[in-house]
């Protein structure tokens, strides 16, 4: 998945044992938006390689 320059890996994730949700949180309006239990999950990072190839640190 690429999400604006950066190229990232994902993975499933482990299976969701217990009930989560996913919320969205407007920090300036305060408010909440509950979206819902979660199916499964996803582990996603940053691919390593491309972002070392973009130049010296």
């Amino acid at each position: 998945m690429q999400i604006g320059d950066v190229l990232l890996d994902v993975t499933a994730g482990l299976p969701c044992v217990t009930r989560q949700d996913v919320a969205a949180v407007n920090t300036s309006s305060k408010h909440l938006v509950q979206l819902g239990p979660i199916a499964q999950r996803a582990v996603v990072c940053p691919d390593v390689w491309q972002l070392m190839a973009d130049g010296p640190v």
